[in-house]
């Protein structure tokens, strides 16, 4: 394996973390499971039907301890989370006892993502009603779907439109409670979009950054959370509100108080997001090279 390759040799090697599955037997995440056993060792997975999938055996007790065998004593090792909450997340994990952790965040190209006056989704602002955005590649229950689903029989839909962007479930039933668009053709197009809005709505269960809250708060559009994973991270005080986990009367106040904010808290959202520049976060990554091959 290229694993034992790059240690045998002694080669400097940087590994970026994406999500869990490196110091896990198996999952990606564990969090809607609340399963914790990855931190010594896992056995009898209880996400065998979530991504990665597996319909037959088990065989996460036999991969964390591949796992944990190539990373100890792998003294050339860097391990680079993209937030801090995972890189805290895994250093708990004794897959990676004895290997140097930190993080650099996930970055966003400041040249696409900003706030546009005009664009081809113009259209959504025929109205007076105030445009709340919710964006996902694919939509199931851990990205929150279920809880936009109930927005719709709670929220004032005279004075809000919900806008959903993403692959949808093939089971998914239409409703036109909501204004969906599947499919974008390009970063430009989102960005074009989350302009519009005037509020990102992100009711996932589970992030390991939380991109789409950054790129919402590039375009100037303040967003609405809940407190769990890295999600606090990318969101302060002036460019959104983040919300106890699971409280969805909470998560609709605020809603509701973000619409009401100045235009002011757009640029305080611009601004914010401004340290997630991939330049930046590209530069972070050079020095780090720079100081192991040193």
């Amino acid at each position: 394996m290229i694993v034992n390759f790059l240690k045998s040799n002694q080669i400097p090697t940087v590994i970026t973390l994406h999500d869990c599955w490196y110091f896990t037997g198996r999952c990606s995440h564990f969090v809607s499971e609340n399963c914790y056993k990855w931190q010594k060792g896992c056995y009898k997975c209880p996400n065998l039907r979530l991504y990665p999938k597996s319909y037959v055996f088990d065989l996460c007790r036999g991969m964390y301890s591949i796992k944990k065998e190539l990373f100890t004593n792998f003294e050339y090792l860097q391990i680079v989370a993209v937030s801090k909450w995972l890189e805290q997340i895994a250093k708990q994990s004794s897959i990676f006892k004895g290997c140097h952790v930190t993080s650099i965040s996930n970055g966003i190209d400041l040249e696409i993502f900003f706030p546009r006056r005009e664009g081809k989704f113009a259209y959504l602002k025929n109205d007076s009603r105030k445009i709340i955005l919710a964006a996902a590649s694919q939509w199931n229950k851990q990205k929150g779907l279920e809880v936009i689903l109930r927005l719709t029989n709670v929220l004032d839909l005279a004075k809000f439109k919900i806008v959903v962007v993403g692959n949808l479930p093939h089971n998914f039933v239409y409703t036109e409670k909501l204004v969906l668009i599947e499919r974008l053709e390009s970063k430009d197009d989102m960005a074009q979009l989350m302009s519009v809005a005037d509020i990102l709505i992100n009711p996932s269960m589970a992030e390991t950054f939380g991109l789409v809250n950054v790129e919402a708060q590039a375009c100037g559009t303040p967003v609405v959370s809940f407190d769990n994973t890295a999600i606090p991270e990318t969101i302060n005080s002036r460019t959104g509100i983040v919300v106890p986990n699971h409280n969805e009367e909470a998560f609709v106040s605020a809603i509701i108080s973000v619409s009401s904010w100045e235009q002011k808290h757009s640029s305080e959202c611009v601004a914010n997001a401004r340290k997630y520049s991939s330049v930046t976060q590209v530069k972070r990554y050079l020095d780090m090279y720079d100081k192991i091959v040193k």
